[in-house]
């Protein structure tokens, strides 16, 4: 306990795993927060509001695992227990969340609580799919695959290694975003072209292994038709409003998604070699990374991504941060809240789009600059989603008080 202490004063958690416990502490508060306190927005506050603000006020995380912390870690089976718990805790909230959705007297307004909380840590659950999509093994991949028939994007598989790794920062990669583009068109873009590259690049496969793309082989066929039926669990179970319920959810946590692959390469641009008519090779300058530390541990570690793109193999514990990647001025947790005002983004980023392609540091002067513009915003978020909380326990305050419904609990429908 005593080394614990010093090292978390260092803020040294390099060999440490408890800290990538925070995406399964956060789904158990989450339970907490609509049972016993009928209140969803609190974790909603947490993650869009007080969240930015952690990664914003603690100490960044820059350590590095040395030649050996290397060799010891990546042996360590202790790290893969957070990414499997988070995972199979995002199986048990889908489900009773949509259950919570469908029964409850709380109102309208507590409904739409659970739902964007749902979506928030559906989202989520990409960042663990992603972490075993990258092992080996049938059953680490099954695991991590069969988790995304919840949003509906099982072939993130095939088009994510196969395609957005080798074709990062380049035209040919729809889960790129360039310079300029705006968020919105984008997740149509990349989420369209996903898919559409999750065929060819299964048809092609077969076609070359097996002289057809219709053969028994191709992925597509069984993750279109996983999707298309998963549905119906919801239909079985609670009828025609819980199908709905799942494939909104589904599709909304998708776009949240895509935007963090809109926040993880924007703007940048691997370079065209017209002698060899190829990209050159992707390095650590062709990704946003973000030395944040909450969300790094929230995200396990996906911020440290230049890394994680020239090294794909790399388990998350061991990926390294480089002083020659462009670096965003704040987090991926603050970084996914502007990101959806798209005048807001562009005038943080644009300007260190350009100084990154030029091979360049943003000074200190420009930083703060962006910084200020950045804080304002946080500022309003979280006002925003206070008012919300507010809100919420005002509801909750007279759904207490049978006086002021008459003794009738079922008016609170007449009035919400």
């Amino acid at each position: 306990m005593k080394t614990l202490i010093e090292d978390f004063k260092k803020n040294d958690l390099l060999h440490y795993s408890f800290q990538y416990y925070s995406v399964c502490v956060i789904q158990v508060c989450y339970f907490i927060s609509v049972e016993y306190l009928h209140n969803p927005y609190y974790l909603i506050l947490f993650v869009y509001g007080i969240l930015p603000v952690l990664d914003i006020i603690t100490p960044t995380d820059n350590k590095n695992p040395s030649e050996e912390d290397y060799k010891v870690m990546v042996k360590q089976d202790r790290f893969k227990i957070p990414v499997y718990l988070a995972i199979f805790l995002c199986w048990i909230s889908y489900y009773w969340s949509i259950y919570k959705m469908l029964n409850n007297d709380h109102g309208l307004f507590f409904t739409a609580g659970i739902l964007l909380a749902t979506i928030t840590l559906e989202a989520t659950n990409f960042n663990m799919a992603h972490e075993l999509s990258h092992k080996s093994g049938f059953m680490t991949k099954f695991v991590g695959t069969s988790s995304l028939l919840k949003s509906f994007n099982t072939h993130f598989l095939i088009e994510h290694n196969s395609n957005h790794h080798v074709w990062v920062s380049t035209p040919r990669c729809t889960a790129s975003a360039k310079l300029n583009q705006s968020l919105f068109p984008f997740i149509l873009q990349s989420m369209i072209g996903g898919y559409k590259h999750g065929w060819e690049l299964e048809n092609k496969r077969c076609e070359e292994a097996y002289g057809t793309k219709y053969s028994i082989y191709n992925f597509m066929f069984y993750s279109t038709i996983g999707c298309l039926l998963f549905p119906l669990t919801g239909y079985l179970w609670l009828g025609y409003r819980a199908t709905i319920l799942q494939i909104f959810i589904g599709l909304t946590a998708s776009s949240f998604f895509e935007t963090i692959n809109y926040i993880e390469h924007y703007g940048l641009k691997r370079r065209f070699i017209s002698p060899t008519g190829k990209y050159e090779k992707v390095n650590i300058q062709h990704s946003w990374n973000a030395p944040y530390r909450i969300s790094n541990y929230l995200l396990f570690k996906l911020q440290r991504h230049s890394d994680h793109h020239e090294n794909a193999l790399k388990p998350y514990q061991i990926l390294s941060s480089y002083e020659e990647s462009p670096y965003m001025p704040q987090g991926y947790a603050v970084c996914f809240v502007i990101a959806a005002i798209p005048p807001i983004w562009f005038e943080v980023m644009n300007p260190l789009v350009e100084i990154y392609r030029r091979k360049e540091k943003p000074s200190k002067d420009l930083l703060d600059k962006l910084n200020a513009i950045i804080y304002k915003y946080v500022f309003i978020v979280n006002v925003f989603f206070f008012v919300l909380l507010l809100v919420s326990e005002g509801i909750n305050r007279k759904l207490l008080s049978l006086d002021y419904f008459g003794g009738d609990m079922d008016n609170f429908s007449n009035v919400y």
